[in-house]
């Protein structure tokens, strides 16, 4: 069985710390995957900027271009936001 999760967020998205729709989508893929790993199931995710399916490891999210810009999005910056109380 396989289940597919897909994200569509306005590229305009901003939370109240400036995070965008990139940082949205890593913080949701690193806490279902948090929640997946708990129950020993098997995912990826896939960017859909670079075409490339990635395993496990979310690290590959927070690569950075020539110029220094996020090529995806950086989970902790809405992990962040999403989290305090």
């Amino acid at each position: 069985m396989a289940v597919e999760v897909n994200f569509d967020t306005a590229y305009g998205y901003k939370a109240a710390n400036d995070a965008g729709c990139g940082d949205l989508h890593a913080a949701f893929i690193v806490r279902i995957g948090e929640w997946l790993d708990a129950r020993g199931v098997d995912w990826s995710w896939y960017n859909e900027f670079t075409g490339d399916w990635h395993g496990r490891d979310v690290t590959s999210m927070t690569q950075r271009d020539q110029y220094g810009h996020l090529l995806f999005g950086d989970p902790p910056t809405l992990i962040c936001v999403t989290t305090r109380r």
